[in-house]
Order: C-alpha cells, then structure tokens, then sequence
C-alpha cells in the first residue's frame, strides 16, 4: 500500500495506490472542502482514506512546494496545538515532525513520477514546467539536481526540469532554475524571473487571481503581444497595477471595463512568451525519443501542447489527466511504489482519470434518498434515453461512476449539450456557468470518427482534453458554439474502454443526429470545483438552469 501526500500551496492533496496497481484513488481537498484549489493541510482527505481502507502505511512521501512540509507544520504548531489535534484525530503519523518515516521529495521530481505512472510510453522525455517548484535550500544534500545545473542562490526555485525515461529508470538531464525579487513600486507584491509566474502574475492582474491562468490562455487569441524588452520582472513592475481588473469582484465590471483591449493584449503577451520559453526549452532537447510527456501545471495550456507538434519532431505528445499540483499526491505514492515494484505502461486503451473517491459513484438508492423531492425515471439503458434527451436540445448534467481527478470534465462529470444549439455558448456562460462572455467551450468525439471533425494526425489522442485541435474547415459552421476565434477546439477523443457508458452516449447520439460530438464542459459553475458527491450534484441544480440530471441510471427533473 502506498500513500503519497501532496501538501502543496494548491489543492492539496491525498493519494493512495496498491500494491498492484488495480486500485487508484485521488481525495482532493478542493472538492471535499468545496474551495477551490484549497492548499490547506489535508487533514479531510487522509481521514477518508483511513476510514476506507485498511492501511498500514510504513512509508510516505510528500511534498510542499516554496516551503518545506517540516516548516509550514512548525509555523502551525506556533499557532495553536496543531500536533495534539493530529494525535486526538489519529493523524500524527502524516506529519513531518511527528514521523521519522515520512520522506520529502522534491516539487518536479513528484510531477514526474506522477508523469511516469501514468504514461503509455516506454521511452520518451518528460518536461515539468509550472510557476514555480522546490527551492534550493530544501533539495536533499548531494542532490545530483543540484550538481548539474547549480542555482546562483539558496532562494532559487525549481522552473523548469527535463527528466530522460526509459527501461523503467528516470533520470535526470537538465534544470532551469529562477528568482523572485520583492517589488519596489508595488506593496506586497513580488515578481518573478520565471515564466509560469509571469503568467500567473498576468492572470492576477486581468482576473484578480492567478489562478485564472485558463482564462488568460482563453483571452489571449483576442490580442496582441506587448514587447517584454528587459525581462519579466521590469515588465510587471511597470505595469500600472490601479488598472488591476476585477477590483469590485464583479464579472460585470469587468466585461464592461474601459481597459479591456489592453487586458486582451496583455493575455496574448503572456501566452506568446510562454510559448517563446516552451519551444527554447524543446528545441534545447535534442531528444533520442520519438515520444514527449509534459507534466507541471503549464501542461494545461492546450494551445502551446498543440503547437509542439508543429515546433519539434515528437511524435507523439502526452499529457496526464492531473498535471497540475492535484497529481502531486499521486506522484509522491508512484516515486516510492516504483523503488519497489517493476513499471509499466498505462496502456492507451485503458487511460482513464477517473480516480476520485470510490463512495463518489451513484448507487441508485444513494440517488432515490438525495432526489427524493424530485421527479425520477430509471432508465434500463441511460445512453440510449438521455442521447433522446440531447438530440431534443436538453442540456444535460451528466453524473456517472467515479469523479475526473484533473480539472477538466471527461465524460463523468459533465455539463452537455448537442454542439449546433443555437447561442448555446452564450446562453451556458450567462445561464448556467456564470462565466466570462468570451470563454470558449470545448467538446468530446470518439476516437474512430474525430478525424472527421478536427485536423490531426492518425495517432494523436486527446483523452484528457489537453489540445486545442483546428476544426476542419467544413465543420466550423457546424461546431460554432465550440469554436474559439482562433478556428480551434479543445476536444476529447473517447475509447470504449477509457469510458464506456460516455462513449456509448455518443455513438446514440450520432445515430439520432449523424454527428457523435457533443459539447462538454465540467459539472460546477464559475469559481466552484466540479461536481464530486450526489449532494453537490443537488446543490448545483437549485443553482443552475440545465433542464435535466442524468445520474447513474435515473434521468432526474424538477418538480412542476
């Protein structure tokens, strides 16, 4: 049995895995506490392991990324009796300081074990790239990270780092280090020489959070690229930070803001860098493998993940379904479970990210107690009765089996709806997600038949929708409502076995309509984690105006 924690800055995390791999579980603390990319310590999600399984955990690992779990716990124990209230709640044996048998690895070493036990490949190159990993000070003395690429300082911190995979061994290639330099302009404000800080920095500016790095990504292709003539800091620094979107917190305000081309720009100007950065780093590979997996939270910029193709000779690119700090957990339970067990790959048939809670599947009693006050109809087969649904222009909220452990829905938790319904994009942004105007949507297809819809090559694969894929150019009129600006669609390609029931749901829809796609966005609203239990899914309900739920084998209403 093993255990990885992800104590991290952003959804914290904890992550357990078998001894022989049939059984994999995420508990994010997002979703448990319903605060999104909640970084607090992850008290809830190692009581609901304990409490589901009967663990006898030797080893665990774990990691805190800009300070080291050893010291956040300190600072909490300064506090209030934080080790006596772990000890009361049977939890003193996660802690650091309560526990000589917790191991600390690093920020990207964990991403990239994560990468490792998720990927297809048995030979290929793994990039980590995030805003920003462990520090200098906190590596394991002797680190060969270290001694390769040495940092200028103890305060530097992880950027950038290239591991080599191949025959079940990681190594080590290469590391991009950056600084971050306290601003002399602008109070409480620090910057930094990193790229995926830069970013973040920019969505904090346009969207008053850096973690709106996807809106950025979003409103990028509406502008155009700022010059960044003397590095990311003296770009930040100048900026005029009373423009700072979002002041009143307001979508409104914002959406009416005099400074909107300028924020436009401003995205464009920190996706182009980004990218800038992204193919220096490629193009610096020279790799002896025909196979790229990026891992990190940047590897959630579909649009740069598509243009690798174009930028390099990888033949094939590959993204895990978490790659962000919500796989952190996982990557620490991989880094211990493969010192003691043979690797091996995740095949593509079988590559799935559904690896929430097991309690988080709809039992259909489950489902008669929470939507005893609703009208329900169990259906003998739900693909077929809520593809009826769709093709009547429903928008469904799709609920099945366990919950997607990454942040974007693939078919279990999922907002969907026939893509050629007319203003459906605005009506779901305005209606339903509660979201920015602009914001594009997204759309799943079956493997077999996506070629028919999107341009790409025979063997690419987006099981986790981590590519914006050009639509073709007969079907743009078609897909509209899933069309972003720049002719690109961030699709889901759909195995029968990756996800069964989804899959099916498709090939009933595209016998009904004559075309399998649909749109899917994730089961939450703006500013929400998605969708995890039963009761969340009521919740969302009474919130949203979707018309139906379709969850496990009931097709669910409202009441007249």
């Amino acid at each position: 049995m093993y255990l990885g924690i992800g104590k991290t800055l952003y959804n914290s995390s904890a992550s357990f895995l078998s001894k022989d791999k049939s059984l994999i579980e995420i508990q994010l603390m997002e979703r448990l506490l319903r605060k999104k990319a909640c970084g607090l310590w992850p008290e809830r999600a190692l009581e609901n392991l304990v409490r589901n399984y009967d663990l006898e955990i030797s080893e665990i690992v774990e990691n805190r990324d800009v300070i080291l779990p050893s010291l956040k716990e300190k600072m909490m124990e300064e506090r209030f009796p934080f080790y006596e209230y772990l000890k009361k709640k049977g939890l003193d044996k996660f802690c650091t300081n309560l526990n000589d048998k917790v191991e600390f690895i690093s920020h990207h070493l964990a991403h990239a074990w994560s990468a490792v036990l998720m990927s297809p490949f048995e030979d290929c190159c793994i990039v980590v790239l995030d805003g920003a990993g462990t520090s200098v000070s906190d590596f394991p003395y002797g680190s060969e990270e270290l001694t390769v690429n040495p940092a200028g300082t103890h305060e530097d911190l992880e950027l950038c780092t290239v591991y080599r995979f191949k025959n079940g061994n990681l190594k080590f290639v290469k590391k991009y280090w950056q600084k971050f330099i306290e601003s002399e302009k602008h109070d409480k404000q620090s910057f930094s020489t990193g790229v995926g800080i830069f970013y973040e920095k920019i969505a904090e500016f346009i969207f008053n959070s850096n973690q709106a790095s996807g809106k950025v990504m979003g409103l990028a292709s509406f502008g155009t690229p700022l010059p960044v003539e003397n590095g990311y800091y003296d770009f930040l620094e100048n900026l005029d930070w009373e423009k700072k979107a979002f002041k009143e917190n307001s979508k409104d305000s914002w959406e009416t803001s005099p400074n909107m081309n300028f924020y436009q720009d401003l995205a464009a100007t920190a996706q182009y860098e980004y990218e800038k950065f992204l193919k220096s780093v490629l193009n610096d590979l020279k790799p002896d493998s025909e196979n790229l997996v990026m891992v990190g939270g940047c590897a959630l910029n579909c649009t740069a993940n598509m243009k690798i193709y174009d930028w390099t000779e990888f033949r094939e690119v590959y993204i895990p379904p978490f790659p962000g700090d919500g796989g952190i957990g996982l990557g620490c339970a991989s880094y211990k479970y493969h010192q003691q067990n043979k690797w091996t790959p995740f095949e593509k048939d079988n590559q799935n990210g559904y690896f929430g809670p097991k309690t988080s599947t709809p039992g259909d009693s489950n489902v008669e107690k929470v939507f005893k006050d609703y009208e329900l109809k169990k259906s003998n087969n739900i693909a077929v009765d809520c593809a009826k649904e769709l093709f009547e222009n429903k928008i469904v909220a799709w609920f099945q089996g366990r919950s997607e452990s990454g942040p974007r829905a693939l078919g279990n938790r999922s907002i969907l709806a026939r893509p050629d319904f007319p203003n459906l994009k605005d009506y779901l942004n305005s209606k339903i997600k509660f979201r920015e105007s602009f914001r594009p949507y997204g759309c799943s297809v079956p493997l077999e038949d996506s070629r028919n819809y999107f341009n790409h090559s025979d063997s690419f694969e987006t099981p986790y929708m981590s590519f914006a894929v050009e639509v073709n150019k007969d079907k743009r009129e078609f897909l509209k409502e899933v069309l972003h600006v720049d002719n690109t669609s961030r699709m889901q390609t759909v195995r029968p076995g990756q996800n069964d029931i989804y899959y099916r749901l498709l090939k009933e829809y595209g016998k009904l309509s004559g075309n399998p796609v649909l749109l899917n966005t994730s089961l939450n609203i703006m500013g929400e984690p998605i969708v995890e239990t039963l009761d969340d899914l009521e919740k969302f309900f009474q919130q949203s105006k979707v018309d139906i739920l379709v969850a496990g084998n009931f097709i669910i209403k409202k009441k007249l």
